[in-house]
């Protein structure tokens, strides 16, 4: 068997495996993005429904429907705070090279 003529494409395979890996990373730090940002425009939302006026009219009626909402709130915004804290991974690893055979 003749290994060598094998060996050869060694590096353009890692290379290209490194390729695959790096695309897949991206897309999902942008599908994380997204799924925060939608998050983010919920959140939006349920504050604005709480200061209508026709939701603090009823403010006694929801009491546990609100007991939730304000157990929940300050755990999101927490999470999304922390989320926009983290560089993503490409920014963090950036530094290294992956050029091991160059």
């Amino acid at each position: 068997m003749h290994y060598h003529g094998l060996l050869r494409y060694v590096p353009k395979l890692y290379e290209i495996a490194l390729y695959v890996i790096c695309g897949q990373t991206i897309i999902k730090q942008d599908t994380m993005d997204q799924s925060v940002c939608g998050l983010l425009d919920k959140i939006s939302h349920v504050y604005t429904f709480l200061i209508e006026p026709h939701t603090l009219k009823k403010v006694t009626q929801i009491k546990e429907p609100l007991s939730k909402i304000s157990e929940l709130m300050p755990k999101c915004v927490n999470f999304i705070q922390k989320y926009s804290k983290i560089k993503s991974f490409c920014m963090s690893y950036s530094h290294f090279s992956f050029n091991v055979f160059g």
